[in-house]
């Protein structure tokens, strides 16, 4: 099953440059009931599972730089679903010359307004009108 990705608007919850080596940010990677470009709709308990087994790994899942697995520019060192969504905590390190010169002078003027997660979906299921996909 070929990889979709979820594009949708976040606010930056915290952005913490007090940390000598990482900046750290949390927000909502997914919040539950949006609707992205694709019709694709995500449901409470979507990331259940996955966020289960991630933190049973002893790897950190990336974070990744335009979906692209050759451009990590940090870790999540916090993956946790509630009533809102899929909230993240993550880790940048600030000797990162890209995430320091470009990621987060962009994400504190605000340019950084969305973001995307890649996802294969094993259940689903379409509303009446056909085009929205319930994940």
């Amino acid at each position: 099953m070929k990889m979709k990705k979820l594009v949708v608007p976040f606010e930056v919850k915290a952005l913490n440059n007090e940390d000598p080596k990482y900046f750290e940010f949390e927000w909502y990677a997914s919040t539950f009931g949006n609707v992205d470009d694709g019709g694709d709709r995500i449901q409470a308990v979507a990331f259940t599972k996955t966020l289960r087994e991630w933190s049973a790994r002893p790897d950190k899942l990336p974070v990744l730089w335009q979906h692209d697995t050759t451009m990590p520019v940090g870790v999540y060192v916090e993956l946790a679903e509630d009533a809102k969504g899929q909230f993240v905590k993550g880790r940048m390190p600030k000797a990162d010359t890209f995430v320091s010169g470009r990621v987060i002078p962009q994400m504190e003027v605000g340019s950084i307004a969305k973001m995307s997660i890649g996802y294969s979906a094993d259940k689903y299921d379409y509303e009446d009108t056909g085009y929205f996909r319930n994940l």
